[in-house]
């Protein structure tokens, strides 16, 4: 099953911010299943990911930079 960022909704909230989500660019995403941009409080994923698990994982891991 193949989960797709435009699932998500376009924000969650951290403590006091609202971090967007929002998509890699196609460089970063041969890289990187996600990163967590400070300066912009967004997280950057892959378009799409391979299983809701590996989605669910990556989201969960980029907001622990959060």
């Amino acid at each position: 099953m193949t989960v797709f960022v435009d699932d998500l909704p376009p924000a969650i909230r951290v403590g006091p911010h609202d971090i967007r989500f929002a998509t890699l660019g196609v460089a970063e995403a041969k890289k990187n299943y996600g990163t967590f941009v400070p300066a912009e409080q967004e997280i950057h994923l892959q378009k799409e990911h391979v299983s809701g698990s590996m989605a669910a994982e990556t989201v969960l891991h980029e907001l622990m930079h959060a």
